[in-house]
């Protein structure tokens, strides 16, 4: 028995199944591949696909390009560094968002805890919780002692729309190591699953999650703005020599706004959008492969046309104006994180017919970009024509 080969000689009664669909997400022997598409906590809408890759629907060929990095539905889709969660286990990810290798238990093996909290609610709007873990790990002296206040106010306004605020402090201890796996996009291309070493940023650490967004959709138009601010500071300034070295304080600022606004003219609907994204972050790790400080801002206009041309056919154009700056000279010779700048224009025929039984969804279109990347020698060109066809139940 080699205990050191899980694919060959290990097998475990209950599945680690993090996405809660047909296929486990390990590879185990006499099962095949794993599953490479795994989105814990992504799924909110119930339609068993990622809500950040809602058009990859080819398991011939997948997309493996997140919404966020799209042409048109970047506009919809933020980077899920910038949502709140809770991180009960500090390692620098949102718990709803993780996966692991691991079956799912209650607990993880090799593990004793508790956690126990009180919470009030601070009037009709707002409720204040707070709350102590413990965790110790059996087979080895490390230890996860976390207290933690969470507040959240959370109101809909009449004449201002609706606001959330949520802020999570922490004083924590905790050199347990939660390794995870993460989707990345490495320089541009397609994105796969990586192994995520937990680069335990709250070994004795202050740490608070703060995060404000309105929605605000007055008549014909929709405002929507999120901030999110994070950070770790380490009150010990010895060196582990167990773990890698971090910094002092690590810390993520990010704030996307949005705007549209929809007018009829003519018999021509246009849609005027634009979208902001600014993030700074500075990375717990000092040598982080997966992650470098990075200080970007992205800026996106869009406009958006359809009208119909049958009964049941409507036409749809669109152009998109994208542009990218890097503010940290370390990152610009990156193609990742070099400045960039996108013209897309695209066109779309989307047909809706009965059949007996169903309804079936045809759309064809293609979508042209000019792609001016500042590392690259000349500016890119791509195409890209596409086909698709569904069939459902409807009126």
């Amino acid at each position: 028995m080699r205990y050191d080969q899980p694919t060959q000689s290990v097998y475990e009664l209950v599945e680690d199944n993090d996405d809660q669909d047909r296929h486990p997400d390990w590879q185990r022997r006499g099962q095949g591949a794993g599953d490479r598409f795994v989105f814990p906590g992504w799924d909110e809408n119930g339609d068993f696909g990622a809500d950040f890759n809602q058009n990859n629907v080819d398991i011939i060929r997948p997309n493996l390009n997140p919404d966020w990095e799209e042409p048109f539905l970047r506009y919809h889709v933020d980077r899920p560094r910038f949502l709140f969660g809770v991180d009960m286990n500090n390692n620098g990810y949102i718990d709803r968002f993780e996966n692991d290798d691991e079956p799912d238990y209650p607990y993880k093996r090799d593990r004793r805890r508790y956690n126990v909290y009180v919470g009030a609610d601070l009037g009709p709007f707002a409720r204040l919780s707070i709350g102590r873990q413990d965790e110790r790990q059996l087979a080895d002296d490390r230890r996860n002692e976390t207290n933690y206040l969470l507040l959240t106010y959370e109101r809909d306004f009449a004449t201002a729309g609706r606001v959330q605020v949520f802020d999570n402090l922490r004083r924590a201890r905790d050199d347990i190591e939660d390794d995870i796996f993460i989707w990345r996009i490495a320089d541009g291309i397609a994105g796969e699953l990586h192994e995520r070493a937990d680069p335990l940023p709250a070994r004795n650490a202050w740490a608070n999650t703060f995060y404000v967004r309105h929605d605000f959709s007055p008549a014909g138009m929709n405002l929507q703005s999120k901030l999110k601010y994070e950070f770790f500071h380490q009150l010990d300034d010895t060196p582990s020599t167990s773990a890698p070295p971090i910094r002092r304080t690590a810390s993520f600022f990010g704030m996307v706004n949005k705007l549209a606004y929809s007018v009829p003219l003519a018999g021509v609907t246009v849609e005027p959008r634009w979208k902001s994204e600014f993030q700074r972050l500075v990375p717990s790790l000092l040598d982080d492969p997966l992650d470098q400080p990075t200080t970007e801002l992205t800026e996106s206009a869009f406009l958006i046309a359809h009208f119909p041309l049958l009964s049941r056919t409507t036409i749809q154009f669109g152009l998109e104006y994208l542009w990218t700056k890097q503010f940290r000279k370390s990152v610009e010779s990156t193609l990742e994180g070099s400045p960039r700048k996108e013209l897309v224009t695209a066109v779309q025929v989307a047909n809706q017919s009965p059949y007996p039984g169903y309804v079936v969804f045809t759309q064809f279109g293609f979508r042209v970009a000019r792609i001016d990347i500042d590392v690259l020698a000349a500016p890119q060109t791509e195409t890209f024509i596409f086909f698709t066809v569904y069939a459902g139940f409807g009126n």
